[in-house]
């Protein structure tokens, strides 16, 4: 049986770039549906100028292809705008390519939510019901129940990326992993904090393997990242790999005084490091269900310990390509 083609849409993103680059690398046919051209050389000639949300625009792209995997990436995902209205690149978009796929040789959807369908702290009973988190999080809410909605016209499979990182992420390099590796940022003194984490290259492999076992994961949503470690713990992996050293803590007092300075900071529109939102997602638990897809897929095989020092690899690596630039 022929191997179907791989189409991702967002491929010129963070996760995309990630997973366009693996499947490249194994020989597989990939088509990168994208407005934005790919910022890795070797993908150029996998990608083709495509905007989800022009009419006609999926249509003319799937028209014609054997069978392929549909990876379903683009999305805007900041959480800047308080209006579902804005995310139009995640539900209107989506309800375009969902019609364009209808007719055509696909294989298996693979379609991209986020754990922000389920506000931080609240336990993840139900996976169809939802209590988004952010604008961002309702207008994925929008994209699951249109998924949904198709029933077995769809050979899909739904998944929740937890906080991803990784090479190629769109802003970890110029602020956080920044603070970070010039000793600016500060655990807070507090108890521990879990948080589902997920290294971009476990993401992909678990991407791949969802597709791989697609007669178990039809009709399924499944959590992708890491087992949930402490905030703590993944801070400090990555500035002992940055600096030599854990990163040092301060009283909960100076968060909260920064974060009511940034919320002003905020509404004039500056960006802080840190607001009362931030500051609440810091000191928040947030223990997403991960066993149904290990249980699947199995543990990730590299451990995220060995993603941070190939993550920062890379970071001194980007360092260095943006200081030439």
């Amino acid at each position: 049986m022929t191997e179907p083609v791989w189409v991702v849409t967002g491929g010129s993103g963070f996760i995309g770039t990630n997973l366009v680059g693996a499947l490249l690398a194994q020989g597989r046919s990939v088509l990168n549906l994208d407005r934005r051209e790919p910022r890795v050389d070797s993908q150029l000639s996998s990608w083709r100028r495509c905007d989800l949300l022009a009419e006609g625009a999926a249509e003319a792209a799937l028209a014609d292809l054997p069978a392929y995997v549909l990876v379903h990436l683009a999305a805007r995902t900041d959480t800047r705008s308080r209006s579902v209205e804005d995310y139009a690149d995640n539900h209107v978009a989506t309800a375009r390519l969902l019609d364009a796929v209808h007719g055509t040789r696909i294989v298996h959807a693979i379609i991209t939510s986020t754990q922000y369908v389920i506000r931080p702290g609240v336990l993840v009973e139900d996976l169809q019901r939802y209590d988004p988190h952010t604008a961002y999080g309702a207008s994925k809410v929008l994209v699951e129940r249109l998924v949904r909605s198709r029933g077995d016209a769809l050979p899909w499979t739904i998944i929740r990326p937890t906080n991803v990182w990784g090479p190629w992420h769109p802003t970890f390099p110029t602020e956080l992993w920044r603070y970070v590796a010039e000793g600016l940022y500060r655990n807070p003194r507090q108890g521990p904090v879990h948080r589902a984490y997920g290294w971009v290259g476990t993401v992909v492999e678990q991407v791949e393997g969802l597709v791989a076992r697609r007669d178990r994961a039809l009709g399924g949503t499944y959590y992708v990242g890491d087992p949930p470690v402490p905030m703590q713990d993944w801070v400090d992996e990555f500035s002992l790999a940055l600096r030599g050293t854990p990163a040092r803590d301060a009283p909960r007092e100076l968060f909260v005084a920064a974060a009511k300075v940034g919320d002003v900071l905020a509404r004039l529109g500056v960006r802080a490091p840190m607001t009362t939102s931030r500051w609440r997602s810091m000191t928040t638990s947030d223990l997403v269900p991960m066993q149904p897809t290990f249980d699947l897929l199995g543990l990730p095989s590299v451990d995220w310990r060995d993603g941070v020092r190939e993550t920062v690899e890379w970071l001194r690596w980007f360092d260095g390509a943006e200081q030439r630039a």
